[in-house]
């Protein structure tokens, strides 16, 4: 990869069973040029727009949904347990991904790989891991690693999901559509029955816009 760094703009990698879409690469452009222009000293250099897996499970007869549903023959359930903590930069509402970072994949500008490699000599790091090339080098903060803080935009989950249509056993059985209504109403993205969390300030509007949508009346 180093010896064409200056041919190209952007890389990306990806293990093959990853769905990766022309709408990933043009979201994460966009999100990745505000996020420099909200912080455009050290914004890139500390965080980078992140991705989230998931996966479909089609129902069979014998097969339990997670949650007693009779009515779903599809769902689309996030990978693993990442924990989604809402966090203000600057103001602007993000998701801070902690707990499993792992996306099996990531994307970078030229400028964004330069940094790395001054960072935590990124184009010298080499495994067999596959989970560790893809993002473990990226987010763990232990020696010798990137230490990058993962971030997705407030609301734009579906966005920034990516199918990993290989199936595995990790699977956290929480799915997609409950962990973006609960965080945006101000849930435990995991949590049922819903469990209120703390949430900064900069999410109030959509927490107050979400919770409209949803029917909630309780207040926060």
């Amino acid at each position: 990869m180093a010896n064409v760094l200056n041919e190209y703009d952007v890389f990306v990698y990806h293990e093959d069973d990853i769905m990766f879409k022309l709408s990933h690469l043009v979201a994460y452009l966009h999100e990745t040029k505000l996020f420099h222009e909200l912080m455009p000293e050290n914004g890139l250099w500390e965080h980078t727009i992140g991705f989230q897996r998931y996966r479909r499970i089609n129902r069979g007869n014998d097969f339990n949904m997670p949650y007693g549903e009779r009515d779903i023959f599809e769902q689309e359930l996030l990978e693993e347990t990442p924990e989604f903590v809402p966090v203000c930069v600057k103001d602007k509402p993000y998701i801070h991904v902690q707990g499993n970072i792992h996306q099996a994949m990531w994307v970078f500008t030229r400028q964004q790989v330069i940094m790395l490699q001054e960072r935590c000599s990124f184009l010298n790091q080499s495994s067999a891991s596959r989970e560790y090339m893809s993002s473990f080098s990226l987010f763990d903060r232990k020696k010798y690693h990137c230490g990058l803080t993962k971030l997705l935009p407030s609301e734009r989950l579906y966005t920034f999901a990516v199918l990993h249509y290989y199936q595995q056993r990790h699977v956290s059985w929480t799915p997609v559509i409950m962990a973006d209504e609960n965080v945006r109403a101000g849930f435990h993205s995991r949590a049922v029955p819903r469990s209120p969390i703390s949430m900064p300030a900069c999410w109030d509007s959509i927490v107050k816009r979400s919770r409209q949508e949803q029917n909630i009346t309780s207040s926060r």
